[in-house]
């Protein structure tokens, strides 16, 4: 059975006697995926109109972010990576 990281750190988090704190996605662009100024004014218009909170950005794939707007690779992967991190360190 395989078990969905952020099911894995939800649980813990409450497990911790605490919610998950939540994400604000213009900080999470820019200052945890470390995307720049002109891709997050970009991405966070795109991001909305999708619906798109930080609870469902922690859940993203590649072939979801292409979907929601984020077509620059390189972006992409650091976004995903940031979100790794963030999942690996359980915030």
């Amino acid at each position: 059975m395989v078990v969905h990281p952020l099911t894995l750190h939800s649980c813990l988090a409450l497990l911790a006697n605490r919610a998950p704190e939540p994400l604000e996605l213009k900080s999470f662009l820019r200052d945890e995926a470390k995307i720049d100024e002109e891709g997050v004014e970009q991405y966070l218009p795109l991001l909305k109109r999708n619906k798109i909170d930080g609870a469902v950005l922690m859940r993203a794939t590649d072939e979801k972010l292409m979907a929601w707007g984020v077509t620059a690779g390189g972006d992409r992967e650091r976004i995903l990576a940031a979100i790794e991190k963030r999942i690996g360190q359980g915030t």
